[in-house]
């Protein structure tokens, strides 16, 4: 909290800040399996040897993500996003029925506060459910189909939600010509209207810097073709 006001003091309201936390389940990986996997076997196979524990420790993990979201906005963040790194290691039906539920809990926690996101990598599979969850933007991974994407956003229970993303990451390799090509085209698939131009995930580190500043170029300069 030191280092939002601190940032906030240097930011001087030219730009609004993000505050973050890890989802859940994501957070429940680390835990469980205490290093980075391939495949998270350890976590998955908790969930079904050790059901009760496992959701007693996911609940408590929510409570805890939701207090330090809630102390990130005291401190004057001005947005908050969800980052379920780990969603795509399981099945539709797993992660409806035993980490939803959860998700829930922690974005119901921030309603009406600071505009929340959530990111759920690899979730394709069920983004339509996580599009029922009471939050203002839906993070979509590179693998996402835009269009429909579009179409589960605009019929959202609470109203029409924001798009975040998605253009793939390693596009960032190519020359600027084709990363405005393929810029261009992912604002056309999602639309100018409750659209957050993004990568689909994070960004590499030997990507050059003038080609990020490129794909940033290349948002600005789109223009509808009405």
């Amino acid at each position: 909290m030191h280092a939002i006001a601190r940032i906030l003091e240097s930011l001087d309201g030219r730009v609004p800040l993000i505050g973050f936390a890890g989802a859940p389940w994501t957070l429940f990986c680390y835990m469980v399996e205490g290093k980075g996997s391939k495949n998270w076997a350890l976590a998955r196979r908790m969930l079904w040897e050790e059901p009760a524990l496992s959701d007693a420790l996911l609940g408590a993990i929510a409570d805890a993500t939701l207090a330090y979201l809630q102390a990130q906005i005291e401190a004057g963040v001005h947005v908050v996003q969800l980052f379920d790194s780990w969603a795509g290691s399981l099945s539709r039906k797993l992660y409806i029925e035993r980490i939803l539920p959860h998700m829930h809990k922690v974005v119901d926690g921030l309603q009406g506060r600071v505009p929340v996101t959530v990111f759920a990598k690899g979730g394709a599979h069920f983004l339509e459910d996580l599009i029922g969850l009471s939050c203002t933007t839906v993070g979509l991974d590179w693998q996402t189909d835009r269009r429909q994407a579009r179409v589960w956003a605009n019929a959202a229970p609470g109203g029409p939600l924001a798009l975040q993303g998605n253009l793939d990451p390693s596009v960032l390799y190519a020359n600027p010509g084709i990363i405005r090509a393929e810029t261009h085209q992912m604002i056309a698939e999602l639309g100018m209207k409750r659209t957050i131009a993004n990568l689909g995930h994070g960004l590499y580190p030997d990507i050059p810097k003038e080609h990020g500043q490129a794909f940033v170029q290349a948002v600005k300069e789109f223009k509808p073709d009405y």
